[in-house]
């Protein structure tokens, strides 16, 4: 689909330089040109000069996407050619555009597809004053600033491949069960990408697949689009700030009041800071339960106190978080304190399948057999098929032992491959997964990796290490990422920001650096995990320290040391010459994740909390 306005001039060679552009660049989902500004009018002669120059500035998909970032829309609309599967969605804007630029429309494209430009001025622009924008300057400059807050185009572009992986990934169906007598208004001050948010994400769509009424009351961010994805109901609250003034504060309270009566909530799950003052505020007016939350050891007493003392009853994620709880609160809060870890979904980080790939077989000969044989290896990747015939049950058993060190399916063999691929890493080099939100004591953490491989390249020629996260020291993470490339002289040290699919990142991997989530992810995976926090170093994770390893919540709660470079690197270093010994950690890693942290238990302990608050009830279902 193209446009062209009436007054404008498109060159006679436009369309097929446009459908030439998109035929050779599939990624591209619409494409502009460079413009050359016209106009009879002398007044306006400067005016079309400067804007000729800025829009022809930003010709590829980088450089539109940074301006768009900048709050500027470096493309005119009647320029574009747009895929017509681009305007297939259902959530394409339809109602009138206010001005005649679509605006709207094409900062939806943006989401939906990748722009660029012909680099040939194809679209002759005309400039002059009964122009829409410039008859309505002021109308028309309110609206683009309107609609670019609206749109969260900023945020969406910041994050796009985080984006583009959730999209990817197929979810399982979860509505609202309406008939639910267990009501829950679950307050997060904030959406970020994060482990506290992911937790929030994990736990309302368990718990709303069991049956139980969850609404969640939010400022929003980044992970906004993801929990709606999901089928979750979000309320948009203004917890803009940590603290709430008490100017303000009287505004969310009516704003939350109004959503317990309309939602029929009869209790609060609360797990930040601006979230615990409202609902302890809720309470003290409104008598209706809370719980809270606390993730980790960096609540302000005041925050505590005022929200503990009242609460129903309070969540520690780990014993070190249960013990500056009773240390702070003492006695107030006696028999009120309950440990539930952030559980794991045990499906979404499995470990690659390993052994036989055995087919349960009717074949009643041989030549069927071989026929099944033909079609494995074609399939599969085969290196080795036999099969045998059992006389009990006088029919043909087939095995297959698929190729490397490692017997995986054909899906899960692009999967390994495809980060070697991305980041141009040879098949057989060690990769060292780091991941975290890179602020605080993590962002210690990650420069530690990255000089401590510096060390470690002396002994492992070939090592990659690649670092997941986003946060306000990514820049600063990824400047001294680059200054050890430079002097290892090679790309060995991979900063690839944010990324949903994590568990593709951690079956990738031969060892994972992290710490809290991270740790218990990665062990899922059947990965060894050497712990890191915003506390410091804790070490190999073992079946020897496994319960000091709880207690310290893997460096995020508590440490042995501080965290070190040297001592890092000593220990994968002495890891990595001992395949053997990760192989075997990996497994007893998933075996206790099962044991002690898997999603499907602690969310059930999770809801009987919820029902002992609100003394009894039952997830209804339909009649």
């Amino acid at each position: 689909m193209t446009r062209h306005d009436g007054d404008d001039i498109s060159v006679p060679t436009r369309l097929a330089h446009q459908v030439d552009y998109l035929q050779r660049h599939r990624h591209i989902g619409m494409v502009s040109c460079l413009i050359k500004c016209v106009t009879n009018d002398p007044a306006y002669r400067r005016d079309c000069i400067f804007i000729e120059k800025i829009q022809n500035n930003y010709v590829t998909t980088e450089d539109i996407e940074k301006a768009v970032a900048g709050n500027f829309i470096p493309i005119l609309f009647p320029t574009l050619m747009i895929r017509r599967e681009l305007l297939n969605d259902p959530d394409v804007p339809e109602d009138a555009a206010a001005f005649d630029d679509h605006i709207r429309l094409l900062l939806y494209l943006l989401r939906a597809g990748d722009a660029a430009k012909v680099d040939k001025v194809l679209y002759y622009y005309r400039r002059h004053k009964d122009a829409y924008h410039i008859v309505n300057i002021l109308a028309y400059e309110k609206h683009v600033k309107e609609v670019l807050a609206k749109s969260r185009i900023q945020t969406f572009l910041k994050y796009k491949t985080f984006y583009n992986e959730a999209k990817a990934i197929p979810k399982p169906p979860v509505q609202l069960n309406a008939y639910s007598s267990r009501r829950v208004l679950m307050l997060i001050d904030a959406l970020n990408i994060g482990g506290t948010e992911t937790h929030v994400l994990n736990l309302v769509t368990n718990l709303m697949a069991m049956g139980i009424y969850v609404v969640v009351g939010t400022a929003g961010g980044p992970m906004e689009d993801i929990f709606k994805s999901y089928g979750i109901k979000l309320i948009k609250i203004p917890m803009k700030d940590d603290y709430i003034s008490n100017k303000n504060l009287f505004g969310m309270l009516k704003q939350v009041k109004a959503i317990i009566d309309t939602e029929k909530i009869d209790l609060i799950h609360c797990h930040l800071f601006a979230s615990m003052q409202i609902a302890s505020e809720i309470y003290r007016r409104y008598k209706t339960p809370y719980i809270v939350t606390v993730h980790g050891l960096f609540y302000p007493n005041d925050v505590l106190y005022a929200a503990c003392i009242k609460a129903s009853a309070i969540i520690a994620v780990s014993e070190p978080v249960r013990k500056m709880l009773q240390r702070k609160l003492r006695n107030r809060t006696e028999g009120r304190i309950e440990v539930i870890p952030n559980g794991i979904d045990m499906n979404a980080f499995k470990p690659l399948q390993r052994n036989e790939v055995e087919k349960p077989s009717d074949i009643k000969n041989i030549l069927e057999a071989q026929e099944i044989c033909l079609q494995l290896r074609d399939s599969v990747h085969i290196k080795e098929l036999f099969f045998s015939k059992s006389d009990e049950k006088q029919e043909w058993n087939l095995k297959a032992v698929l190729y490397g060190h490692e017997e995986i399916s054909l899906q899960e063999r692009d999967e390994k491959d495809s980060l070697r691929k991305t980041y141009n890493i040879p098949s057989n080099a060690p990769v060292i997964l780091y991941c975290s939100r890179l602020a605080w004591g993590k962002t210690k953490a990650a420069r530690a990796l990255i000089f401590g491989c510096g060390q470690l390249a002396h002994q492992h020629k070939d090592l990659h290490v690649v670092i997941v996260g986003d946060g306000e020291d990514r820049r600063i993470v990824e400047d001294e990422a680059a200054i050890m490339n430079e002097m290892l002289r090679r790309e060995a040290i991979h900063v690839v920001g944010a990324k949903f699919d994590l568990g593709t990142y951690y079956r990738q991997s031969d060892v994972v650096v992290g710490t809290g989530r991270v740790a218990l992810e990665a062990m899922s995976c059947e990965k060894p995990v050497i712990a890191v926090g915003n506390q410091g170093y804790a070490g190999l994770v073992t079946p020897d320290n496994k319960e000091q390893q709880w207690q310290m919540y893997f460096g995020d709660h508590d440490a042995l040391e501080k965290t070190d470079a040297l001592k890092l690197a000593q220990t994968l270093d002495s890891l990595l010459k001992a395949p053997q010994r990760m192989k075997t950690l990996g497994t007893w890693g998933r075996a206790w994740c099962k044991e002690k942290f898997c999603g499907d238990k602690l969310v059930k302990r999770i809801a009987a909390l919820y029902e002992s608050c609100q003394g009894g009830g039952s997830s209804d279902t339909p009649p």
